[in-house]
């Protein structure tokens, strides 16, 4: 964090604790809006995810999904993807649909269709994207089997009809999301960490966003790992925002 970011805070009455208190808060509220869409539509499988500076997916959390597609769409697919963060702007809306039924011309989304949807059983798809000001933070993508049908036109009404209240609750922020017994471990600098970690933040932005070197965000994470009793990023976050919800 720079002088100016501080300066910044203190000036507008935003105390470095409530600024990641507001972050660990919006964790929370897209967990949520994840399990309330779980409950109220129709889903066989859902993927979570974050997205970075660059506009990529990262810490993609799973359910009712095999592990060995995430490892290939990472590797493969994400590159065909119809609905991936890079494809998508503000002025897009933020919520949509693709049917893998479909006829395409397209090889890129008729391979992404044939080669991954398929073979998984999901060629239905629905995707909602959150935004903080002018830049799209995350997304989930809620998934059907062939049995359920497609999304129809209620559906995605009914999601941004909703979406309202999503906003809001950021509105309403801060609250502290880390459960109780792992936030007390945690130094304020770890939950700044935390955060940034949750967010995409890369070893070399976080070491950018905090002006510290490189070798101290490891020794950071290092300790942040043992004391939430995780071995990587994606283990991380997935114990403290998702698993419970």
């Amino acid at each position: 964090m720079t002088f100016g970011d501080v300066n910044r805070r203190a000036s507008s009455g935003i105390t470095e604790e409530a600024h990641v208190a507001s972050q660990l808060g919006s964790v929370r509220v897209l967990a949520e809006a994840l399990t309330f869409f779980e409950r109220t539509l129709p889903i066989s499988s859902s993927c979570f995810y974050w997205i970075n500076a660059e506009s990529h997916a990262v810490h993609l959390q799973l359910r009712e999904l095999d592990a060995v597609w995430l490892n290939a769409y990472r590797e493969e697919f994400h590159r065909y993807d119809p609905l991936h963060p890079r494809r998508w702007r503000a002025d897009c809306g933020r919520v949509t649909s693709f049917d893998g039924t479909l006829r395409t011309t397209n090889c890129d989304i008729r391979n992404y269709i044939d080669n991954f949807l398929l073979p998984q059983n999901t060629p239905y798809q629905a995707e909602i994207y959150f935004w903080q000001r002018d830049r799209m933070i995350a997304g989930i993508s809620l998934l059907r089997t062939s049995d359920l049908g497609a999304f129809g036109a209620d559906e995605i009404q009914f999601i941004q009809s909703v979406l309202p209240l999503v906003d809001l609750s950021f509105s309403l922020l801060p609250e502290a999301a880390l459960p109780d017994s792992i936030v007390q471990k945690l130094t304020q600098r770890e939950a700044e960490i935390v955060t940034m970690v949750a967010a995409g933040g890369s070893n070399k932005l976080i070491c950018r966003k905090l002006g510290i070197e490189l070798p101290t965000v490891k020794t950071h994470l290092k300790r942040i790992f043992q004391k939430a009793g995780v071995g990587s990023r994606t283990e991380l976050i997935n114990k403290l925002y998702l698993a419970s919800h």
